[in-house]
């Protein structure tokens, strides 16, 4: 993940060709990412509660995600009003 968003990042600053990241080997590879994390993050979610549901720890882990989420969007929302991340 790290090295997806490092070239995305070089991208933007024009250090590499920016059309490398849209083909679709580029794509597959972000959607990899994401389904990785997916898996990881449920694997998580399975483990943190394989003795019984607990709301409060749930709850509380749903809202850290969620204003870290917003954070995200707020501040790319700022620097990059038209392509922003939500």
């Amino acid at each position: 993940m790290i090295g997806y968003h490092a070239a995305w990042n070089i991208g933007y600053f024009n250090l590499v060709d920016r059309y490398f990241l849209v083909t679709s080997a580029w794509r597959l590879f972000g959607a990899t990412i994401a389904a990785s994390f997916l898996m990881v993050s449920g694997v998580s979610l399975a483990l943190a509660h394989s003795n019984g549901f607990r709301p409060r720890a749930f709850f509380k882990r749903l809202l850290k995600i969620s204003a870290a989420a917003a954070l995200v969007t707020a501040v790319t929302w700022y620097v990059f009003p038209d392509n922003y991340i939500f």
